[in-house]
């Protein structure tokens, strides 16, 4: 098969539109779980910042440490203190408007809403 620069330009193209659906949805989530959350049944609170740190303050116990994301839907936490003895968690996580759902390893999932 003949590939002609016209079907090489299209392809580069499209290529092009590719990678930039993909950086914009990656990087969307990661803007989007930047600020406070409220737990929806609980008293837990996570502050995610942007420089890649998260706060966890569930009213008796307080830990921070920092994220990452692994991909559209996974995010990696790593907390400081006796925290760290668990080492890094990868969490399934999703967000929807005001509203994020996190499902730990165990399968225990927490929903939280933004606070405003």
């Amino acid at each position: 098969m003949k590939i002609t620069k016209r079907r090489l330009k299209n392809l580069m193209n499209y290529l092009i539109v590719v990678l930039i659906l993909f950086m914009l949805v990656s990087c969307s989530l990661e803007t989007s779980i930047v600020g406070k959350w409220n737990e929806i049944d609980g008293n837990e609170t996570m502050e995610f910042f942007k420089d890649g740190t998260v706060s966890v303050n569930s009213g008796y116990v307080n830990t921070s440490g920092s994220y990452s994301l692994v991909d559209n839907d996974r995010i990696k936490l790593t907390f400081n203190g006796l925290f760290a003895l668990a080492g890094p968690v990868v969490a399934d996580i999703s967000v929807h408007g005001d509203e994020m759902a996190i499902t730990m390893p165990n399968g225990k999932t927490s929903k939280y809403k933004r606070a405003k």
